[in-house]
């Protein structure tokens, strides 16, 4: 159909307002509306996550955290609604899903597979959790607290995978999770558990810091408790290193430091290395009852000469201890060295001893390599992503 010219200029001036139009701000979607195309952005993203490219997956995942708040609500239901879950893996599948990229899957009608869309189900569950938690760790308290209390359900689920998870996005989101705290610690003392779960949980309570001080009880139970897995115990001696500082009490604190010296006697080089390293974080706090370990004949050669190594690592980060320390092995090399003295170091000892005194010396700190133990993390699991 032609214009005639009029009609040419007339159009003109309307593709001017079209344009005009288009560079008008559009209102953001409200209630139902916004929810959905929330939804609709989440569904899309994690189609590209069940991408074999390496590269597509990280950076559907970047966009889900880019999200920010809004994905909250559509996550929180996805781990915690199953209808929500299911209805969004479905959609995945329905919509080209292709296995080892050969052929499309679909989650309904007679080429149904339950078992791809129970696992469609768990994967997206799980992802849903890392991601409440990597987007809280950015967002105000408030928020986060909300988002500790969402994740908390996921801590009893069936499936293993989502309580790893769940307890990884404690981590992330630090003090505002201690509402979790008694679920997370319960979590760790169940022997029942696997072992990369229980470990998820510590990581988690290590992450509240001082919101984590209730734990120092259950954490000196596990320390003491030999029947318990070793890999556990470390990590609670570990954990006793940070929190230790937070200690109140008299029954308390003396409970910590008995703890703390009897592990450097440990037959576990592990464990033992743990207490030595959790010593030396305490910065000298109890570093009188280093010493008397140091001098007690009764107590293992292991534990006297962690104890020694210890007292090196308090000399060197506290320089108000540092001559205290020096002057205390001196002692110690001059009595076994005195022919009519009755203290005689065993020679490890005083190898140990002398060192020590060359590293404080020197001013460089390196303990005695300790073999490691691998039975000790035994079921450890993969790293958190």
């Amino acid at each position: 159909m032609r214009f005639k010219e009029g009609d040419e200029r007339d159009e003109g001036r309307l593709g001017d307002i079209r344009k005009a139009r288009q560079k008008m701000p559009k209102p953001k979607p409200e209630g139902r509306q916004a929810s959905r195309s929330a939804l609709d952005k989440v569904v899309f993203r994690f189609k590209e996550v069940g991408s074999r490219d390496p590269e597509v997956r990280s950076n559907a995942m970047d966009r889900l955290c880019r999200m920010g708040e809004d994905a909250v609500p559509v996550l929180s239901d996805i781990l915690n609604d199953p209808t929500t879950a299911t209805r969004v893996a479905k959609r995945i599948l329905d919509n080209g899903y292709f296995l080892n990229g050969r052929r499309p899957i679909h989650a309904e009608g007679p080429e149904a597979d339950p078992e791809i869309l129970r696992g469609k189900i768990r994967s997206i569950r799980s992802a849903s959790a890392l991601l409440l938690g990597k987007i809280g760790a950015h967002l105000d308290a408030t928020s986060r607290e909300g988002i500790a209390k969402t994740l908390m359900p996921a801590l009893k689920d069936q499936s293993h995978e989502i309580r790893y998870w769940a307890a990884s996005a404690y981590w992330r989101l630090g003090e505002s999770g201690h509402a979790a705290l008694p679920q997370l610690l319960a979590v760790v003392r169940d022997r029942g558990e696997m072992l990369r779960v229980r470990h998820s949980a510590l990581d988690a309570v290590g992450g509240m810091d001082f919101a984590a001080k209730p734990a120092i009880n259950t954490l000196l139970g596990i320390a003491k408790d030999t029947g318990e897995n070793e890999s556990i115990r470390r990590a609670a001696v570990e954990l006793l290193g940070e929190l230790g500082k937070y200690a109140e009490g008299k029954d308390q604190k003396t409970d910590l430091c008995d703890t703390l010296l009897d592990r450097l006697g440990e037959e576990n080089a592990c464990i033992a290395n743990a207490a030595l390293s959790a010593s030396v974080i305490l910065e000298g706090v109890y570093v009188n009852e280093l010493i008397a370990l140091t001098r007690n004949d009764d107590k293992s050669e292991r534990a006297r000469v962690n104890a020694v190594w210890a007292l090196v690592g308090i000399g060197m980060k506290k320089d108000n201890l540092f001559e205290f320390v020096a002057s205390h092995l001196k002692l110690m090399k001059e009595i076994s060295e005195d022919p009519e003295s009755k203290a005689k170091p065993s020679p490890e000892l005083m190898s140990t001893i002398d060192n020590a005194l060359s590293q404080l010396n020197s001013g460089v700190y390196t303990t005695k390599v300790i073999r490691h133990d691998p039975q000790a993390d035994e079921g450890r699991g993969k790293d958190r992503a």
